[in-house]
């Protein structure tokens, strides 16, 4: 087995700072945010906050978002936060998913998936990242 298909490998990399990185600068990108920070700008913000061991998604741990939930991820405009307090900060403004589609308008995604459309069209469509329609399909499927 090739080293990149064994899931272990695969595993131990993906908590690698480099790796994050790279995700990150991706999912930007998905979303249509500019990236602008280099990898060694990157580190030393996760560095500095003493909270790389505590990243991740569910409350109580951090992220790097950006001030307000608004430009792009450049240095001046991110820090490294809890994950409840990016989230508040995203209802308050307007950018959670949450605020921006009713939800009919989110079961309509499915009906679009299933005529065909693909998620990069469905996320135009609605003004969300193709990642947020990705997430909204599986959740909406599980309901169905």
């Amino acid at each position: 087995m090739g080293v990149h298909k064994d899931p272990e490998h695969k595993k131990k990399h993906a908590t690698l700072p480099k790796s994050r990185y790279v995700a990150q600068k991706a999912h930007a990108k998905a979303c249509g945010i500019p990236f602008t920070l280099t990898f060694d700008d990157w580190w030393a913000l996760w560095e500095a906050s003493e909270q790389w061991e505590n990243r991740g998604k569910q409350a109580g741990q951090y992220c790097m978002t950006r001030k307000n939930d608004q430009g792009s991820y450049d240095l001046g405009n991110v820090e490294i936060a809890q994950v409840q307090a990016n989230l508040k900060e995203q209802v308050a403004s307007g950018q959670h998913v949450s605020v921006k589609l009713t939800d009919e308008q989110m079961t309509g995604m499915v009906d679009l998936e299933l005529a065909g459309h693909r998620q990069r069209e469905i996320a135009a469509h609605h003004g969300v990242s193709p990642s947020e329609v990705s997430r909204i399909l599986t959740d909406k499927r599980g309901r169905l």
